[in-house]
């Protein structure tokens, strides 16, 4: 064997095992996505923004409050989301989550003012 193939050799075998396993390009993909719907969240709110403020004649102080709260949401959501999920499962934990959800889409519905 000459030399050229064995680099040959040498460079499909490290190839083999330099390659991405399947479940992490759906781990990156779905966290990506993930990623691209929070950013897309944050862009409805600050277009909604201006008819918030108007609606609840909020201040400029409360219409920072507002938006700083989706963060808080995200941030307070990827931490219990894990815990939920190993200790409940996924399925359940999906179910809470929308709960939880249904139930903040009715109170903002239902909400005549910022402090009800």
């Amino acid at each position: 064997m000459n030399r050229i193939d064995r680099k040959k050799r040498n460079m499909s075998s490290q190839t083999q095992r330099d390659a991405i396993p399947p479940f992490v390009v759906k781990a990156t993909t779905i966290a990506s996505l993930g990623g691209l719907l929070y950013g897309f969240d944050l862009g409805c709110i600050s277009g909604a923004l201006p008819q918030i403020t108007n609606a609840f004649e909020l201040t400029e102080r409360q219409s920072e409050l507002v938006v700083s709260f989706l963060y808080i949401g995200g941030g307070l959501g990827s931490a219990i989301g894990g815990s939920l999920c190993d200790t409940g499962g996924r399925r359940a934990a999906i179910l809470v989550t929308d709960v939880v959800f249904l139930l903040g889409a009715a109170i903002l519905y239902l909400s005549p003012s910022l402090t009800v």
